[in-house]
């Protein structure tokens, strides 16, 4: 596969921000309009460099949007900022009605966006954003994958005519695309090739799945990972190849389980080419406050959460034989109970793991840290067994994050 390498971290909003004051110097009708968070949403360098095409609306995302849909009507293209909670759900009769309706060319830049946002909470996690935007007929849906790609989409917006969402994250994420690498509205990009399961992936998500592909690909699995960073207009033919190509989808993405990337990806496999798929979404719920990592792990999107789902899907491709799971804690059983040479995960009881059946003996009575202390043991093991060279406390860091998504701990 191809390996990506994290160059630094930086925040999705800042790549809007860069990419803006880039657009306002080529294109002198760009105009910006903040609700009182252009320092939040990145806008202060335009208002710096740009000020008298700057409007700071205060606190009234709906009149903002009234002002950019005047504004898009004297040849005008008016960016909006703003938290993505507030500029989508607040204000969504507004987009209907002025925006949508007659096709204005208003660009919505949704800051804060996701349960990566972190302390602030349910609030002001926006979980359903994506849903809410790309059912509006004329509605153009953006979700980038890292700052560059944010610059880039930025640049590519000012472009377009017409109305568009650009989905920022206010945390520091890795920054692994190329620097100016031209940004293609309703094109999928091929990040990796595969042939056994593809992950259609967005946002934060893309870099997770590639770390979940690297993983995979030291065991034998390999995984053809795309990124949508276009929602709307989606890229079907090359979702569809790639399903066909793989036989079985994985989606990923920092939204709800309804009405995200998971089921734009599901209408068209199910329109075109059915094939077995699962979800790495957000379940039916609300966030909570906490810090990004922990609100990434807590709701299961990390790249051994998209492990698992690769795990669960391959099982349910045409012919796949079956895989076992350890009946204690859920972990994959990767050896064959018949091929008594490979003992790699199998314990003396062919249904169960060799971490909780030992010695003759289940070990169903250990807490989560109580089997992380004995699996540790096995570092250097499993160093040998997928090429890492982990040492005992990162070993231990990872499994944290990926036992409690096992059967067993995750009522703990």
């Amino acid at each position: 596969m191809t390996h990506y390498e994290k160059q630094s971290s930086k925040e999705l909003r800042a790549g809007m921000g860069e990419g803006l004051v880039e657009a306002g110097r080529k294109n002198e009708n760009v105009v910006a309009l903040s609700a009182d968070v252009k320092g939040s949403v990145k806008m202060d360098g335009f208002a710096k460099e740009f000020p008298e095409r700057f409007i700071q609306c205060g606190i009234a995302e709906a009149n903002m949007v009234g002002i950019a849909a005047g504004l898009s009507l004297c040849g005008k293209v008016p960016f909006i900022g703003g938290f993505a909670e507030f500029v989508t759900g607040r204000v969504y009769d507004q987009i209907r009605q002025v925006l949508c309706y007659s096709n204005k060319n208003v660009k919505i830049c949704g800051s804060h966006a996701g349960i990566s946002l972190g302390e602030d909470g349910a609030t002001h996690q926006t979980m359903e954003d994506i849903a809410l935007m790309k059912v509006l007929p004329n509605m153009t849906v953006l979700v980038p994958a890292d700052f560059n790609q944010a610059k880039a989409a930025t640049l590519a917006a000012a472009e377009h005519v017409g109305p568009v969402y650009l989905r920022l994250g206010r945390s520091k994420m890795p920054c692994f695309l190329p620097e100016g690498e031209k940004f293609e509205i309703g094109k999928a990009q091929l990040l990796s090739e595969g042939k056994d399961v593809t992950l259609f992936a967005c946002g934060h998500l893309v870099w997770e799945a590639l770390q979940a592909a690297e993983m995979l690909e030291k065991v034998g699995i390999s995984c053809e990972v795309i990124n949508i960073h276009t929602i709307k207009p989606l890229d079907v033919e090359a979702i569809v190849a790639s399903a066909r190509k793989t036989g079985a989808v994985v989606t990923c993405e920092e939204h709800l389980f309804n009405g995200g990337l998971g089921d734009s990806v599901a209408q068209t496999l199910a329109l075109h080419c059915p094939t077995p798929m699962e979800y790495v979404a957000v379940d039916d719920k609300f966030g909570e406050s906490g810090t990004p990592d922990e609100m990434l792990t807590n709701y299961h999107l990390r790249a051994a959460d998209i492990m698992a789902k690769v795990y669960a899907v391959l099982q349910r491709k045409p012919g796949a034989p079956k895989q076992r799971y350890c009946q204690s804690c859920g972990m994959p059983l990767m050896s064959d109970p018949s091929d008594k040479s490979d003992s790699s995960d199998t314990s003396e009881n062919p249904d169960y793991c060799k971490y909780c059946f030992a010695d003759g003996h289940f070990t169903q009575d250990c807490t989560m840290e109580q089997m992380i202390d004995f699996c540790v043991q096995f570092v250097d093991q499993f160093n040998q067994n997928t090429g890492q060279h982990l040492t005992a406390d990162e070993y231990r860091e990872q499994l944290r994050q990926y036992f409690p998504q096992l059967k067993r701990w995750q009522k703990e």
